[in-house]
């Protein structure tokens, strides 16, 4: 009888591990050949769409501290600077907004991002949120950087007009998107 009962937790033991290991296995991360500064550009063109309209940025880049901390990690957080951007249909200024992105394809909104378009008096607020999908990343080889591309079809997202643009608080906005993410001073960056 005691040899049964070791013989069953042995085999509940072997299981437990089983499932331990497979989902450690099916976990995604950020994966960096070494540190440092991180670079990025729009490979289209950045929309965000709410209750008051389009907003549609054709150029993106990282601003400074945007960086590999360490060599594998499940989250990575940015600074992104949104330029050559329109704004229900006017032009708009630049746009700053810092996002934490999750190897497991979800993205938070870290700080208030705020649309301004001086020609109709008008400002978009997007507070702080998240986590909200999808994220999903491919790894690429472009102009001999090995890094991520990151491709966003994001929903959910809460914003609010005001001015020229005014709209009450809603939930309805979406972001899509296509970006090229690189390690500034070489090696590589992936997505594992």
């Amino acid at each position: 009888m005691q040899r049964l009962k070791l013989l069953g937790l042995a085999v509940f033991a072997v299981m437990a591990m089983s499932v331990v290991a497979s989902a450690s296995a099916s976990a995604h991360e950020f994966v960096a050949s070494t540190t440092g500064a991180l670079e990025a550009e729009a490979l289209n063109s950045q929309v965000f769409t709410t209750a008051g309209g389009k907003v549609t940025c054709t150029k993106l880049k990282l601003e400074q501290p945007s960086e590999v901390t360490v060599l594998k990690t499940k989250e990575q957080t940015v600074k992104v600077l949104y330029e050559n951007c329109t704004a229900f249909l006017a032009s708009a200024e630049n746009i700053k907004a810092e996002y934490t992105f999750s190897a497991e394809g979800t993205v938070k909104i870290d700080k208030q991002i705020t649309i301004k378009v001086p020609a109709i008096g008008c400002e978009s607020i997007v507070p702080a949120q998240g986590p909200l999908s999808t994220v999903t990343y491919a790894n690429l080889t472009r102009n001999s950087h090995e890094g991520i591309e990151e491709k966003a079809n994001v929903s959910a997202i809460t914003s609010e007009g005001k001015g020229g643009c005014a709209y009450a608080k809603e939930s309805k906005g979406t972001y899509t998107g296509n970006s090229f993410v690189w390690l500034k001073n070489g090696g590589s960056l992936k997505w594992e």
